[in-house]
């Protein structure tokens, strides 16, 4: 049987007042130990595509200048750090994996498109 939606109530933006389930996330969030660096998301990536040419690197310094703003920021919950952390690795391995499909398949840099492609 489906459980009906609960109204959320929000008093105090800066206090809110958060379910068990809520604050249980948040306890959850700041338990874990993430490690916000270059090299661990690199590392990840390479290990769980198997690849490990991110082509030109002249993306790194910008990555750099993103996890220093993001390991500075001290009201960034262990949640939005896992969930900033799992974005990086995700553009990290679609980097890898496109450079890997461009190396294989050279073709493709020679496919006119014509008109743009909305998705």
């Amino acid at each position: 049987m489906a459980r009906e939606p609960e109204d959320i109530t929000i008093e105090d933006l800066a206090r809110p007042v958060l379910s068990d389930l809520q604050q249980g996330a948040l306890d959850y969030g700041e338990s874990l130990e993430l490690e916000l660096s270059r090299e661990s998301i690199l590392e990840e990536a390479m290990a769980k595509t198997g690849l490990s040419d991110f082509g030109p690197d002249d993306y790194l310094e910008r990555l750099d200048l993103l996890l220093d703003e993001w390991n500075s920021d001290a009201g960034l919950t262990g949640i939005g750090r896992l969930s900033l952390r799992n974005k990086l690795l995700l553009f990290a391995c679609n980097r890898l994996l496109i450079r890997d499909t461009l190396e294989k398949h050279p073709e493709i840099h020679d496919i006119e498109i014509e008109r743009p492609i909305i998705v």
